[in-house]
Parts: C-alpha cells; sequence; structure tokens
C-alpha cells in the first residue's frame, strides 16, 4: 500500500528540518530559549562562583639574550648616562646657596642691632620667612611639575627665586644706606631697619625655595646611577660654600686697601656674594648626599610608586621634593620660636645653639631607630607571581 502523497518522508517525520528563522532555536521540547541565551546563562553561573575559577599562571619568562622587537622598547624613561662636570655645573647652584646663608648668618644680627632694632623684634625677623616658606613651598612644587614652558618645568622657578635672593641679598647689605636716602636721620632708622628686615626674609625665603627646584631638576634629566653621583656632588659643593662664605666673612676687609676701596665691610661682602649667587646660578642655567633626597630617587625608580592617581597619574616630584624641603622651613620656625627667650634667659646665642644641636641629635636617632620603610619588591620575584588571581 503506497503512502499518501500529502503526508512527509520518513527521514523529515524523525528529524523535521528547521527553517532559516529557528535555525538558532533550541530543538529541545518544552524549551523556547535559545543558544545565545543558554551560553550567557552560563556566564552568569560562572560570576556567580568564584571558587570554581582556576588561577591563571603566567608564562615563562623568555630565555636569555632573546631579542626583542625595536618599536616595543620604551625608550621614554631613559636618560644618557652625565658627565662629571655635568653633574658638578648642576650642583653649583648648592655653592651659592649655602655661601649667602653663611653670610646672612654673620651679618643679618650685627646689622639690625646697629639700627636699633628692638630685642622683642628680633625672633620676628627669622620667623616670618620659615612661615611663607612653609605654606608656599608645596604650591610652588605643583606648579613646577605642571609648568609647559619651553624653558623647561623647573629653570623659570629657579630664574625667579635667583633673582628674589639678590634683591633680598641688595636690601639686607644696603638697607640703612637706602633708608638714609629716604628719610632716616642719624638717630632714627625705621625705613632702614624695614628695608633690611625685608631683604632678610625675601633673601632666606628665595635660597631656601630654590633647593626643591634645583633637585627636581637633577631628578628629571638624570638616571639612577647619576643621582645618587648628583647628590653628592651637592652635599660636597654644599659644605664648600658653607665653609668659604664664613671665610669671607671672617676677613676684616676695613683693613685692607680693596675694602677701603670699595667702602667698607658690607660693601666687600655684598660683592662677593653677589658675583658667587650670579655665577653659581648661570652655571645651572647652562647645563641641563642627602639620604631624604637619594630614598627618594629609589621610590622614584620603583613600579609601585610610578602611579598614584586614580586615573593614573604620576605624582609630580616637585610635590614630593617641596614637602620634604617643608621639613627645613619646620626647623627653622622651632628655631624662631625660642630664639628670643633663650638669648634672654642665657644672655648669649650660645643656647640656641646648644638648643638645636639636641634637637637635631635626637631627630637623627628618632629617623635612624623608629623609621622603618618599606622595600620595593623584587621585580624577579613578581615575574613568577599569577597575573590573575580570580578570574
Amino acid at each position: 500500500m503506497m503512502p499518501p502523497a500529502s503526508s512527509p518522508p520518513p527521514g523529515e517525520a524523525l528529524f523535521p528540518t528547521a527553517g532559516p528563522q529557528d535555525f538558532w532555536r533550541s530543538q529541545i521540547p518544552g524549551y523556547s530559549g535559545s543558544v545565545t541565551r543558554h551560553i550567557s546563562h552560563r556566564a552568569n553561573n560562572f560570576k556567580r562562583h568564584p571558587r570554581r575559577r582556576k588561577c591563571i599562571r603566567p608564562s615563562p619568562p623568555p630565555p636569555p639574550n632573546t631579542p626583542c622587537p625595536l618599536e616595543l622598547v620604551d625608550f621614554g624613561d631613559l636618560h644618557p648616562q652625565r658627565s662629571f662636570r655635568e653633574l658638578l655645573f648642576n650642583g653649583c647652584i648648592l655653592f651659592g646657596i649655602e655661601f649667602s646663608y653663611a653670610m646672612e648668618t654673620a651679618y643679618v644680627t650685627p646689622v639690625l642691632l646697629q639700627m636699633g632694632l628692638p630685642d622683642q623684634l628680633y625672633s620676628l625677623v627669622w620667623f616670618v620667612s620659615p612661615i611663607l616658606g612653609f605654606l608656599l613651598q608645596p604650591l610652588l612644587g605643583a606648579w613646577s611639575d605642571r609648568c609647559t614652558s619651553r624653558f623647561g618645568r623647573r629653570r623659570p622657578f629657579i630664574l625667579v627665586l635667583a633673582i628674589g635672593a639678590l634683591l633680598g641679598l641688595s636690601l639686607l647689605l644696603n638697607g640703612r644706606d637706602m633708608g638714609a636716602a629716604l628719610a632716616d636721620s642719624a638717630d632714627d632708622h625705621r625705613w632702614g631697619i624695614l628695608l633690611t628686615v625685608c631683604g632678610v626674609v625675601l633673601m632666606d625665603f628665595s635660597a631656601d625655595s630654590a633647593d626643591s627646584p634645583s633637585h627636581a631638576y637633577m631628578m628629571d634629566v638624570c638616571g639612577p646611577a647619576d643621582q645618587d653621583r648628583g647628590l653628592n656632588i651637592h652635599a660636597l659643593l654644599a659644605g664648600l660654600g658653607g665653609g668659604f662664605g664664613y671665610v669671607v666673612g671672617g676677613v676684616h676687609w676695613d683693613s685692607t686697601g680693596f675694602g677701603r676701596a670699595l667702602g667698607g665691610q658690607l660693601r666687600v661682602i655684598y660683592i662677593f656674594t653677589a658675583i658667587i649667587l650670579c655665577i653659581t646660578y648661570g652655571i645651572l642655567f647652562s647645563t641641563l648626599c642627602t639620604l631624604p633626597y637619594s630614598l627618594l630617587c629609589d621610590y622614584y625608580q620603583s613600579k609601585k610608586f610610578a602611579g598614584s592617581g586614580a586615573d593614573g597619574t604620576r605624582r609630580g616630584m616637585g610635590v614630593d621634593l617641596s614637602l620634604l624641603s617643608c621639613q627645613y622651613f619646620l626647623a627653622q620656625i622651632l628655631v624662631a620660636l625660642v630664639l628670643g627667650p633663650l638669648t634672654s634667659a642665657v644672655g648669649s646665642a650660645s643656647g640656641v645653639m646648644y638648643f638645636s644641636s639636641l634637637v637635631s641629635f635626637l631627630g637623627c636617632l628618632y629617623s635612624s631607630l623608629c623609621v622603618v620603610y618599606e622595600l620595593p619588591s623584587d621585580a624577579a620575584a613578581e615575574e613568577h607571581q599569577p597575573l590573575l588571581l580570580n578570574v
């Protein structure tokens, strides 16, 4: 008996042919979902059960001396090796700063006392500059990190601070003559005292603030090895500048023909200091240790401190150096607070020296015994750690 013509073939009855629109539909009876929906369901189950996931181990490192394509090498953080002369030129600014400090320390007190400054206001002279530096130094560091001048990020700030230090030096050592030219008399040096105090504040603030951009400039253009050498050269030149400044200030220039020709002791000191400041700052512009700065260099070479912001941006080195320099301003504030009371109690300035030495010794003990720095992890150990622990 022949089957009717309208009935489907036996193969199609067992395996019905799906239309093009139903090709991705599930063939399971009673289930109206799709394969795509089924895969999404499995993905959701994978997300809900993190314990079922397996650690994905990284691939083994390539063998040594494996050639790497040149286009994959990042030369952005590589710096050329600096010569000793370049590092010496970069550190000359410390020589000028410490020389000016020596002149300031030796002649501020006699000049102000000769003009009749009251003893109650003497400690205030040394108090204003550290306060300004403590408040403005972080702002200067942040501005230098964002500077887009064609002369660089650090040089414009160093130039402005150099001009400020030179102007403050001029007011400090010539304030009495300027006051006499304005309205001062033989017994009243009001304008001279005001100009001298302004010169002390301006010179002290400019010299202290110029230290941070000079260190940041050296760290920007030098590699890790040159940074250590540069910091040692900075420390050496700072010591030489301070010693040379005290030697020049200790000479009695009034008894020499050179001093009489220039007009006295203060004029000779002013000429020496101005020339040295201009030369050392100029040498820095023609070129490209202390433990805290060296430690900061090591931190910046570690991958752990490369990105500090939520958006992956790198924290500016000028900000960190400025915050480190604020500690010097804080120390000057403490000395200025006890300068007047200790001098009045002891009867001389030796009490201030003993107090400063004691606090410095206690600070060294604290930093050596109580402060612990976390060492960066080894790069080789990081290579063998799993990249993704929970995937």
